[in-house]
């Protein structure tokens, strides 16, 4: 069969590259699983990247910044012809001395023929339903790790992707989903605007707040981010207030140092503890007290990545 050698824009978390191989197998379609087992010295790509190959040459994701991305495209089409898995090294120490990493590192790359179907799924359906998944591979296969460790094998361990819950009205709800999904997030809104949540809809999900204390389905794991952006502060107690009884990694509402106190002092009198109060940010963003929506969302989406990053490295 012929190459296209297309790739698929599908964003770069595993769940949406392995969503994309789990479509290949529907298909009928042939994969390779091309996965980042070492680094030496520096590289564009960490150690558990992915690049998912079919047989009709489309693939999805990168184990590089695009410098030797067709060369293993091209490998793992062989890979796919003659079902047998390969390791290969790339950069610094490989073999290839005319394929260079501009980055001056190597990559150690294990790629494997069509993997079981039903272990691809099943790590779809767990990373959907928002469960951490760990994986098991080496050149015979991959699995899915229920329970201790395997020796002699690559283990990698992936989370659900970070989900962003929005709640407000007007232009910072409109440019921060935009910005939000435009980054690869997963947007869910929430707005009393009609208007506003037939445009958020093409964003994600959107809910509408038919009134003042309508919290239901707010709700957030640890990999959720939950932000409020109203001008119309009356909609923010009952709202924050359940935000706060979740396990969202952020939790942060539009508004001044001012109207931070304010707020702060509402959900005090609604009987909120000191203790969740500290979990709330205000003014948010990396950057405070922005007055232009476009620059306020990436300001407050750079917060949440940090938070993110934060709350990872404790654990």
């Amino acid at each position: 069969m012929q190459s296209v050698k297309q790739r698929c824009d599908i964003g770069e978390h595993a769940l949406e590259q392995f969503r994309f191989m789990d479509q290949c197998h529907q298909e009928k379609l042939r994969t390779a699983l091309v996965t980042i087992v070492g680094v030496i010295g520096r590289a564009s790509r960490q150690v558990g990247a992915h690049m998912i190959v079919c047989e009709n040459g489309s693939y999805a994701g990168s184990v590089s910044s695009g410098c030797i991305d067709g060369n293993v495209v091209a490998m793992a089409l062989d890979v796919i012809r003659t079902g047998t898995a390969k390791r290969v090294q790339f950069g610094e120490g490989s073999p290839f001395v005319d394929v260079k990493l501009p980055c001056g590192g190597g990559v150690d790359l294990l790629i494997l023929p069509t993997p079981d179907k039903n272990v691809i799924s099943a790590f779809v359906n767990r990373l959907s339903a928002r469960k951490v998944v760990e994986i098991a591979l080496d050149p015979s296969g991959i699995e899915i790790v229920e329970g201790g460790r395997c020796e002699g094998v690559f283990h990698f361990t992936y989370v659900p992707k970070i989900e962003i819950r929005v709640a407000g009205r007007g232009l910072e709800l409109l440019q921060f989903s935009r910005a939000a999904s435009a980054a690869g997030f997963d947007i869910i809104s929430y707005t009393p605007d009609i208007d506003d949540k037939a445009e958020c809809e093409s964003f994600g999900k959107s809910i509408h707040l038919s009134a003042v204390g309508d919290v239901d389905g707010l709700s957030g794991d640890e990999w959720t981010a939950i932000v409020l952006l109203f001008h119309e502060h009356e909609w923010e107690p009952p709202l924050l207030k359940q935000a706060l009884k979740t396990d969202a990694f952020y939790i942060g509402a539009l508004g001044s140092r001012v109207t931070h106190d304010a707020r702060l002092e509402a959900l005090r009198q609604n009987g909120v503890s000191e203790h969740l109060l500290k979990r709330l940010r205000g003014p948010i963003g990396l950057v405070p007290s922005m007055r232009n929506a476009s620059m306020l969302a990436v300001s407050t989406l750079a917060e949440i990545i940090e938070a993110f990053q934060q709350s990872q490295a404790i654990k």
